[in-house]
């Protein structure tokens, strides 16, 4: 991927992933450094972190199936996707709807050049290796993914060090 973004200072990120996988509980304890209690996000959460010399602003997109129709919708200027995965998540089909997905990301031609973070959260539950992830995902079909980072509502330090590598790329 390169360096993309390294002389911006203000970041778009999307936040992308299935219903109850953590996306806006990643937004709230990084933001506020608090646990909060959430609801399933209709429509999306915004806010801007500042990081360094940078701010990033970062857009929480409802994950619920008749909510990921829209998501087109977000794509413009944007300089990140962060797909987020459940990985405590056992069920095959959801695994499936993941797949798809990251895979639909992949083939979109409006957003298949942009770095793609993976964030396997609840990894205080589950702890997936990248190997694990990239096996279960079929990661190593597509060439966008760049990073893939294990992270925990709990563990704050997970989360900003997913920010420090968007703002350093």
């Amino acid at each position: 991927m390169g360096s993309c973004c390294s002389f911006k200072t203000d970041l778009r990120v999307l936040l992308r992933g299935l219903d109850a996988s953590g996306k806006t509980s990643i937004l709230y304890k990084l933001f506020l450094n608090e646990i909060v209690n959430t609801i399933p996000t209709i429509g999306f959460n915004v806010e801007t972190f500042k990081h360094k010399r940078h701010r990033v602003t970062f857009w929480d997109l409802g994950g619920s199936t008749h909510l990921r129709q829209l998501w087109f919708r977000y794509y413009q200027n944007t300089d990140f996707i962060i797909y987020v995965i459940d990985s405590s998540e056992t069920a095959q089909y959801r695994i499936n709807e993941v797949k798809e997905e990251i895979h639909e990301i992949s083939n979109n031609n409006l957003i298949k050049d942009l770095p793609l973070v993976i964030l396997a959260n609840k990894s205080d539950i589950q702890k997936l290796s990248t190997e694990e992830i990239i096996d279960l995902y079929n990661l190593d079909s597509i060439n966008q993914v760049c990073k893939i980072f294990s992270t925990s509502i709990y563990d704050r330090e997970s989360i900003l060090s997913v920010v420090d590598w968007i703002c350093t790329v």
